[in-house]
């Protein structure tokens, strides 16, 4: 009695089973690179808190003590008046204010360098080169980072404002 189908049928089941092991990790590396519930919260925050940002807030006449929702910008300019009672709204309460989770900084920037609107940056305490206004991004631990950017017009000019925000 000869077994030559026997070798062809071995054959099968081992290439069967190195597809299946290749599907596998394939279908993991596929799903390692889609968000977590983490990072769609995160950038959920991050979305949010531009938006509110670019916004004239509530009421849109506020101050640092009957704000109930801080905005910076009227009719997409940069309010300078808001940014100086924003200052005065310490960084806990400004995250119960947004209500956010996520930490969060923003600073502003124009074509060539960071601005200096009587602080570096506004949110979250980080470090910040005092000659350049450039603020270290390196200071602060965060396991997911989102950066979102707005264009504003301030002082007849057009500035980035870039909001970065974290989880620790």
């Amino acid at each position: 009695m000869k077994r030559k189908g026997q070798v062809f049928t071995l054959d099968f089941f081992i290439g069967l089973f190195a597809f299946i092991v290749l599907l596998v990790i394939g279908f993991t590396q596929l799903f390692s690179f889609l968000p977590n519930s983490d990072f769609k919260q995160l950038y959920g925050d991050a979305t949010y808190l531009s938006n509110v940002l670019v916004d004239s807030g509530y009421p849109t006449y506020w101050n640092s003590t009957n704000v109930l929702l801080p905005g910076l910008a009227d009719n997409h300019r940069l309010n300078v008046t808001k940014l100086h009672e924003f200052e005065n709204i310490s960084y806990t309460n400004s995250k119960l204010l947004f209500h956010i989770t996520s930490e969060y900084v923003f600073f502003f920037k124009n074509q060539t360098d960071y601005l200096n609107l009587s602080n570096c940056t506004y949110g979250y305490p980080i470090s910040v080169n005092i000659t350049s206004c450039e603020p270290n991004l390196l200071s602060f631990n965060y396991k997911n980072l989102v950066k979102t950017q707005r264009l504003l017009a301030y002082d007849g000019n057009i500035v980035t404002m870039v909001i970065y925000t974290w989880k620790r």
